[in-house]
């Protein structure tokens, strides 16, 4: 009897561990947004003069380019993990309003439309855009003196790695 009890109060807690995680795989999906924004961003920048100049400038803008797509294609995803979130579970009172993520979706929007989907965008940049800048830029000038600090060495321990 302690044993089946303490199997299943088991099985509860790794369930309850879990929870969530399905409906947070697509707004992690979507953060691949942010490099691939970026380097296309790089791309079309550096193509104009003025800014082919200055890389330090040309990367500030990208990754401000970046932080917005990223913002703009999260957003939603965020409303429907904070509603499948905070939604109660249990009793019958308090019934999950939503059975799943789907579900989610098609109730917000038939109760309001596509609107409620791009509330909160701002504050949502204000969190992702310096983060965004921030990495992206660091990253590159990391980058810059690896590729710099790796010209000079080149008897490198790792130098017959084609991938390095």
């Amino acid at each position: 009897m302690f044993v089946e009890h303490l199997v299943s109060r088991l099985e509860d807690e790794l369930r309850g561990f879990f929870r969530g995680a399905s409906t947070n795989m697509p707004r992690a999906l979507i953060g691949t947004s942010q490099l691939t924004t970026f380097a296309l961003a790089k791309e079309q920048l550096n193509k104009f003069e003025i800014f082919s100049g200055n890389p330090f400038f040309t990367t500030i803008l990208a990754s401000t380019v970046a932080g917005l797509v990223l913002s703009m294609a999260s957003t939603p995803f965020e409303l429907v993990l904070t509603k499948m979130y905070k939604q109660a579970i249990g009793t019958n009172k308090n019934e999950p309003k939503y059975s799943g993520y789907w579900d989610c979706v098609k109730k917000i929007y038939s109760q309001k439309g596509f609107k409620p989907f791009y509330r909160g965008m701002g504050p949502i940049y204000l969190k992702v855009g310096p983060h965004t800048v921030l990495c992206l830029v660091f990253w590159e000038e990391l980058k810059g003196l690896y590729d710099k600090t790796s010209e000079n060495q080149s008897s490198s321990l790792f130098s017959g790695i084609s991938f390095l």
